[in-house]
């Protein structure tokens, strides 16, 4: 199921359009759902007997999250039972204020730090009560950083110093996303270490983490997602075991990975250039 982000379409002549975004992703969430509001992004499908998805597209090519959500927006999610709304791509602590004013603690509020400009307010933004739970998205924090790649987030300090003021504001955090054991640029098991060592709760599965693309039906689906699964938690279950020094190392494993795969990525852009 695809959910449409800021940056999937804009409101030049040439840009995508948000039509054009539901019916190349037709497949993957639109034609199943059963409710859709007509000229955008949102949409609510079923995920079994025992989970509802509601895809709430929040974009305006023509807005941006400082112009506000509005009360509509919330009130709409809270009336479809949504148990936790988050916040994407804010920059300022009002954004944040007016944001869960208007939940009002009808759900729990969740704040993706993907800005530079969030990161470098982290300690006033999260003294605004109401804020239940905080995530790291890698993404487009990276590209707001202009770096190349966005792992570098882990060795240049950012995610620590964003994780250091998650601890001592008390708040619950998580960190990007991870792929399968064996899988990414950046191997699973390396991201699953480093989010042991910075204390993370959580992580987004990456597209990788069970690739639609090797995959012909449901059935397959559930085995090689369920088999991931199990093979991520085994996995965790090992690094409860572990010392200090195991996590040090890892990490500074993790910043010469990191080093040589910012190294190929701009030899490879320099040779097309």
């Amino acid at each position: 199921y695809v959910i449409p982000g800021n940056h999937d379409f804009g409101a030049g002549e040439n840009d995508f359009k948000i039509n054009d975004f539901v019916t190349t992703y037709a497949d993957f969430g639109y034609d199943k759902a059963i409710e859709k509001i007509e000229g955008t992004g949102t949409y609510t499908a079923n995920l079994g007997n025992k989970y509802r998805l509601i895809a709430f597209d929040s974009n305006d090519p023509n807005r941006s999250t400082g112009d506000g959500v509005s009360k509509e927006e919330i009130d709409r999610l809270v009336n479809d039972g949504v148990d936790i709304i988050m916040l994407p791509y804010f920059k300022t602590v009002e954004e944040v204020k007016t944001f869960v004013k208007l939940v009002d603690g009808r759900a729990k509020t969740d704040l993706l730090f993907e800005t530079p400009q969030a990161v470098e307010l982290v300690d006033e933004i999260l003294s605004v009560d109401g804020i239940d739970e905080v995530h790291i998205g890698l993404n487009d924090l990276h590209l707001g950083y202009g770096l190349t790649f966005m792992f570098e987030l882990f060795s240049n300090g950012v995610v620590d110093k964003l994780c250091e003021a998650f601890k001592r504001h008390n708040v619950p955090y998580g960190i990007g996303g991870i792929a399968a054991l064996g899988k990414g640029a950046l191997p699973a098991e390396f991201v699953i270490a480093e989010h042991y060592r910075l204390g993370s709760t959580c992580a987004i599965l990456s597209r990788s983490f069970c690739n639609l693309k090797d995959i012909n039906d449901s059935v397959e689906f559930r085995d090689v997602f369920s088999k991931s699964l199990v093979n991520t938690r085994n996995f965790e279950n090992k690094l409860l075991n572990e010392n200090q020094d195991y996590f040090e190392q890892n990490r500074e494993l993790v910043c010469k990975i990191i080093s040589k795969i910012v190294n190929e990525i701009k030899e490879k852009n320099a040779s097309r250039e």
